[in-house]
């Protein structure tokens, strides 16, 4: 038996900047990145399948009471029935989904289109007033450093959430951004925000939930590492 992590349209347009994850257990085979067809409430929805764990590994979460997996709500009629796939996504596909990408991103694949956002929240613009001094001894520098540019992206946006949520501060070193930045090098966007999800979900203390993270995260890396 598996635990089943899966994205459906609805759940990746539920919110303009966090992807709600769905998960079931069943006994199907299947892969990642397999698009299979369930239900979602009455409705028949596509759903891709970010990862498949098991049951073992939510463990903890099902005793506490804080993860209760229901079956996978698979169709029985219809053309896409009994949860075969009909479709297989790329991790770059994955990629778009997690990244709110727009549909005009998604080529001739109709299928993608229906997991991207169509539209696109416009970010307001802040000109910034950059202070001008006499002499070099008023120029104050963290005024200076206040106002550097930082180009987002979607990895940055979620490495702010988790120092955020963690209460990091640390400028360097461990805890720092340029620590979370190294940690990520080589880690997909997707386990990050999995790993974190799951992590969030015990009912531990902060620290220990930060712990717990960071445990997912070596283990994560450690059998990559040679």
């Amino acid at each position: 038996m598996n635990i089943i992590t899966l994205l459906t349209p609805k759940s990746v347009r539920q919110s303009t900047k966090e992807i709600t994850f769905l998960h079931f257990y069943s006994s199907l085979s299947y892969a990642t990145g397999d698009v299979i067809e369930i239900l979602e409430g009455r409705k028949k929805t596509p759903a891709v399948i970010t990862k498949i764990s098991s049951v073992s590994d939510f463990k903890q979460e099902i005793r506490s009471g804080n993860f209760k997996p229901v079956e996978l709500p698979i169709t029985k009629t219809g053309e896409y029935k009994f949860g075969i796939p009909f479709r297989n996504f790329t991790e770059d596909d994955i990629r778009l989904i997690l990244t709110h990408a727009t549909p005009d991103q998604a080529g001739q694949n109709s299928v993608l289109k229906k997991f991207l956002i169509r539209k696109v929240v416009k970010k307001k613009i802040i000109n910034r007033v950059i202070p001008k001094a006499d002499s070099f001894a008023e120029i104050k520098l963290d005024k200076y450093f206040d106002q550097q540019a930082v180009h987002r992206t979607p990895k940055i946006e979620l490495i702010d959430e988790i120092r955020k949520y963690f209460k990091e501060t640390a400028r360097y070193g461990m805890g720092s951004f340029p620590y979370y930045i190294g940690m990520f090098k080589k880690i997909p966007l997707h386990d990050i925000r999995q790993m974190f999800e799951e992590a969030k979900r015990t009912e531990k203390s902060v620290q220990d939930k930060k712990k717990l993270f960071w445990w997912k995260v070596g283990n994560y890396i450690k059998p990559k590492a040679k």
